[in-house]
């Protein structure tokens, strides 16, 4: 359980981070020295004493507990989404990796495809898709540098989509 929960602090990007993220450092390794204090009621007063600290910083936005697996399973939700700006750079995603439900052609021939994640992403360059396109086959999105996205399906050449 600690692998997957970290301790993060919410003022990183901010002016003076290091400072918040060394103290929230010395905070937890205070917390963890309890354990070794002697006597029961010294013992739990501090406990009691660094878990205050902590709450404090938690209700002043100064840092946040996140499970990673769940943040890592909301990115990949979201990944290539509509969303903010704030949110966007927030993602350090770079692709997300699934299987190809299904892909259906419209009029025009471009894709729209569904993927294993529940994600559905549409095809926006006219580039053909070469052979035959079976259910699960594997899919890599990748964010490109100017913001867009590009998928991968199986060894197929790379095209251009965008998250429905």
């Amino acid at each position: 359980m600690k692998s997957s929960i970290t301790i993060t602090a919410a003022a990183i990007f901010m002016i003076g981070a290091p400072v918040v993220a060394q103290t929230t450092q010395a905070n937890l390794r205070n917390l963890y020295a309890c354990r070794s204090v002697a006597g029961s009621e010294a013992r739990l007063g501090c406990y009691e004493r660094q878990a205050g600290i902590l709450e404090e910083a938690e209700r002043r936005d100064e840092i946040a507990v996140v499970d990673r697996r769940a943040e890592q399973q909301r990115r990949q939700a979201v990944f290539g989404a509509k969303v903010s700006d704030e949110a966007r750079a927030a993602s350090t995603l770079a692709e997300v990796r699934s299987t190809l439900v299904s892909a259906t052609a419209d009029r025009a021939g471009l894709y729209v495809f569904a993927l294993a994640d529940g994600a559905r992403w549409a095809q926006v360059d006219d580039a053909p898709v070469p052979g035959r396109l079976r259910p699960g086959s594997a899919v890599v999105v990748r964010r490109t540098m100017l913001g867009g996205y590009k998928m991968t399906i199986d060894t197929r050449p790379a095209i251009k989509v965008r998250r429905l």
